[in-house]
């Protein structure tokens, strides 16, 4: 076990910050080097964390000879820096969805347990209190069986970033509708049996952009479990953005993750008033994926959460909602190899 891990970061936007903060704190990482196709972000990236090490070619980062890598990038280009670090044998947190299609799953799959190498997805859902608590009230029978699930994910994306290129992103429903909230519903319900889902493009038009701007997704997972899921790069500033209601038998579950911060619960059974559940004092989920990503690397108990087999789910998941679109019909999943 090292007493400190070298961790070279490729990406410098808005996430790759959180995350870089996220290891840092945990005393048990040494930030090497910085790589980003814009020289003067990636320099002053690396300044910023004290880091004397910086290019705008991430295979330059093998002169730092890093143990980690965490790539925070648009995912085609993700897709190039993933399969490096792993020839490279490098332990990689990937800060997104773990890849863009089931083929670059299968391969990552591979030389992860070639190499016997730790490989995480970026999501941090299943880190977060605000889902951990939602899971254990599901899952203790405090609000009975599960009818049905309403949720609703509007994010305001920049029209002009690489959320709205289809190639870049490789569409909303794997870049968006996997965080928010495939993810954690997986998480909870397991994989969906059916799927059925429609979209459209209405907001804006221009060449390349996404084919899917809105959709809304129908689900079904196992015991009739029903879940109707709207999930958009729209949004509007005054009307709800991320919530969902769990509706039980005999209680309900209202979930306002966020995007950041602890989120909030409401937990409806019968009183005068739900019982409201903050989290404002519960550890960061970004620093407990970290420490739990540092402690797999150093050979401890592998508690991870968003491993290459679960996020193959992911991509199943979100290949069939586009399959549902494309095809104008119900996708059944085969969940009997779970």
């Amino acid at each position: 076990m090292k007493s400190q891990l070298k961790l070279a970061v490729v990406g410098v936007g808005m996430m790759a910050h959180i995350r870089t903060r996220a290891f840092l704190e945990t005393k048990k990482i040494q930030l090497v080097g910085v790589a980003s196709r814009n020289a003067d972000r990636a320099k002053q990236f690396a300044a910023q964390w004290g880091c004397g090490f910086s290019t705008d070619n991430y295979p330059e980062l093998k002169h730092c000879r890093p143990d980690i890598i965490l790539a925070a990038v648009p995912h085609r280009a993700q897709s190039q820096i993933v399969k490096w670090a792993l020839e490279q044998k490098h332990h990689i947190l990937i800060g997104s969805c773990m890849a863009m299609n089931t083929r670059e799953l299968n391969r990552i799959r591979a030389q992860a347990k070639a190499h016997n190498l730790v490989v995480e997805g970026g999501f941090e859902a299943r880190y977060k209190p605000v889902w951990k608590q939602a899971k254990q009230l599901i899952q203790s029978g405090k609000i009975g069986e599960i009818c049905a699930v309403q949720a609703t994910a509007c994010w305001g994306a920049n029209p002009d970033s690489w959320y709205y290129a289809q190639e870049e992103s490789g569409g909303m429903p794997i870049t968006h509708m996997t965080y928010a909230f495939l993810n954690p519903l997986t998480w909870i319900f397991g994989m969906p049996r059916n799927i059925t889902a429609r979209a459209n493009a209405k907001g804006v038009q221009k060449p390349g952009m996404v084919k899917e701007v809105t959709c809304i997704a129908s689900l079904e997972y196992d015991n009739q479990v029903l879940c109707n899921l709207l999930a958009s790069y729209i949004h509007h500033p005054q009307a709800p953005d991320w919530r969902l209601y769990i509706h039980g038998a005999h209680g309900a579950l209202e979930v306002l993750p966020g995007e950041f911060g602890a989120g909030e619960l409401l937990h409806y059974a019968g009183g005068p008033e739900p019982q409201h559940m903050r989290f404002e004092n519960a550890p960061d989920p970004f620093a407990l994926q970290a420490e739990t990503f540092i402690q797999a690397v150093n050979g401890g108990d592998n508690q991870l959460q968003n491993t290459p087999a679960q996020g193959a789910e992911d991509v199943q998941i979100a290949s069939a909602i586009v399959k549902s679109i494309q095809k104008g019909k119900n996708i059944a999943l085969d969940t009997s190899r779970r």
